[in-house]
């Protein structure tokens, strides 16, 4: 996916499980992907580095764009 849409608000991120997005939470900018740890099963936005998510001690996601699409090679 390219970026060329820019940033998106919350409303618009994507809801399946396993999603991988970079998003920003009003100061930082992270990779996350969409998980299913919490009780409520609406999912919850982790920290995503490659390995398994962890939680995320920043502040609730405010805004999405999906991630670049991988150099070629």
């Amino acid at each position: 996916m390219a970026m060329a849409g820019g940033w998106e608000t919350m409303e618009t991120a994507p809801v399946e499980e396993g999603s991988r997005v970079l998003l920003f939470d009003g100061t930082d900018q992270f990779v996350g992907v969409l998980t299913r740890y919490n009780t409520k099963h609406t999912g919850e936005w982790r920290l995503w580095a490659g390995a398994k998510p962890v939680p995320w001690d920043g502040g609730i996601p405010t805004h999405w764009m999906p991630l670049p699409d991988a150099p070629p090679g």
